[in-house]
């Protein structure tokens, strides 16, 4: 699973929820969408092992356009799997809605 450092209020909620997917066995890479669009964190099979290793500067993002059939995407109630804490303002604002977006 790539959990980004700049995502902290992910929960163990939608973390669990994409581990079951996984434990299905029928998906390489499981990546939770909330309202159409994809966020983290993504699971990754360990057949894609060498290819995260190898990524370059656009990061994860080139094994998923490879391997796009392999996507499974799991519906999540909650914007947490979008909103990342990139700028001081960013900081700020999620201080102020604690995490629930």
């Amino acid at each position: 699973m790539l959990l980004l450092g700049d995502q902290p209020f992910i929960g163990s909620g939608i973390i669990n929820q994409l581990i079951d997917y996984y434990q299905t066995g029928k998906h390489g890479i499981i990546v939770p969408v909330y309202d159409g669009q994809r966020g983290h964190p993504v699971i990754f099979d360990a057949r894609y092992k060498q290819e995260l290793l190898a990524i370059s500067d656009q990061g994860a993002k080139e094994v998923t356009e490879r391997h796009n059939r392999d996507i499974f995407e799991v519906r999540v109630d909650s914007a947490d799997v979008l909103a990342d804490i990139d700028t001081p303002q960013d900081y700020e604002n999620a201080r102020g809605q604690g995490g629930k977006g």
